[in-house]
């Protein structure tokens, strides 16, 4: 679900003790969790874009267990935003692969120059 992000905080472990005394016994085990607290909501009276599989009854849900189709969206966006979104991290991928590949080719060359030592 795609939707405009209201909460985005740091949370204590649930169930880990509270307080001093939690405190002191999460360092004793020797565990260090955190937990990222995030809350996303759709607004009232928004226009939403849903892609998902009609369900018996013309319903749109996620799709079904067994079927082909894994996409299931719920979003703020328009189609064409999410395109225009996809084909922008799509380039940076690809900038970024290329570039990953020129420096794995640069290193090969040059571990295969320098030979065994």
């Amino acid at each position: 679900m795609e939707a405009v992000q209201v909460v985005n905080e740091p949370t204590a472990a649930p169930g880990g003790g509270a307080g001093l005394v939690g405190g002191i016994l999460s360092a004793v085990a020797g565990r260090n969790e955190r937990y990222q607290r995030k809350e996303s909501i759709l607004a009232p009276d928004i226009p939403v874009y849903v892609l998902g599989e009609v369900r018996a009854g013309g319903l749109i849900g996620k799709p079904a267990a067994g079927s082909k189709n894994k996409t299931f969206v719920i979003s703020h966006k328009s189609e064409e935003a999410r395109a225009k979104s996809l084909g922008s991290t799509t380039r940076w991928l690809l900038v970024i692969a290329i570039i990953l590949f020129v420096a794995a080719a640069a290193l090969a060359v040059w571990g295969i120059k320098l030979g065994p030592t």
